[in-house]
């Protein structure tokens, strides 16, 4: 389940998939640590999973996780 400002996002960016365009998601957090690395990777995944959930094609989407 996601947060409703978070998925009122996700909805407004479903819109960009009419535009036939790739649509980059970055995770980022400060640079401390492994940790902060792993949470970069998981707030990206969970944006991505997001995307999908609302219809963006997987080929889309592009993604990159920065400490």
């Amino acid at each position: 389940m996601y947060l409703n400002k978070n998925y009122k996002s996700i909805k407004q960016i479903r819109e960009l998939k009419r535009a036939r365009r790739k649509i980059w998601v970055e995770g980022h957090t400060d640079n401390a640590g492994k940790s902060n690395m792993k949470l970069s990777k998981n707030r990206t995944k969970f944006v991505l999973m997001a995307c999908t959930d609302v219809g963006i094609h997987e080929s889309k989407l592009k993604s990159k996780s920065i400490g």
